[in-house]
């Protein structure tokens, strides 16, 4: 993996400085299965691509907090940050195959460290030498689908006007206003 493009942005609309020369302007429509909603418009800011020399990719986003989305979490629908982001750079840029996501985890005392928490087994020869790993499993397209499918029972359940309190006590960050909510 070589670094490809960093800050790329997908459907900015608040911005008409796009940091990445390959960012895109437009949301990503991305596709949700047969039933309604059958697409959902995302936009978003990648912090970085890692893609190899035949088109293939790692989203890795920059975390600074204490606590960091597992793979647990991602498998379970808990965070769909990168899963996201995976589909969302298939679907902008045919040709480009997606095959894990990681954190670069980024401390107060500069201290950096590097963990891929979702990847494809089936690439499991390239993240040999790029750190931690607890996400690498064969059901790797399974999980991106099952957090498309987890965004549109999400939607389904806002036009239903269901909204439930969370039940995360704790999962909130420590900044956030609405942590007791």
């Amino acid at each position: 993996f070589s670094p490809a493009n960093f800050e790329l942005s997908i459907g900015n609309t608040t911005s008409t400085d796009l940091s990445d020369a390959c960012s895109k302007k437009d949301p990503v429509s991305l596709d949700l299965g047969p039933e309604e909603p059958s697409h959902v418009l995302m936009q978003g800011r990648i912090d970085r691509l890692d893609a190899t020399e035949d088109g293939k990719f790692m989203v890795i986003d920059y975390k600074t907090g204490a606590t960091n989305p597992s793979h647990k979490d991602i498998a379970s629908g808990l965070s769909f940050q990168l899963p996201v982001y995976i589909r969302c750079i298939e679907t902008c840029f045919p040709g480009m195959q997606g095959i894990a996501g990681s954190y670069y985890i980024v401390k107060s005392d500069g201290e950096l460290s590097k963990k891929i928490v979702f990847g494809d087994k089936n690439y499991l020869d390239l993240f040999e030498s790029l750190g931690r790993s607890q996400g690498i499993n064969e059901d790797y397209q399974a999980v991106i689908s099952s957090s498309l499918n987890t965004i549109k029972k999400y939607i389904q359940n806002m036009r239903r006007g269901i909204f439930h309190p969370t039940v995360l006590i704790g999962k909130c960050p420590s900044y956030c206003d609405y942590k007791t909510v």
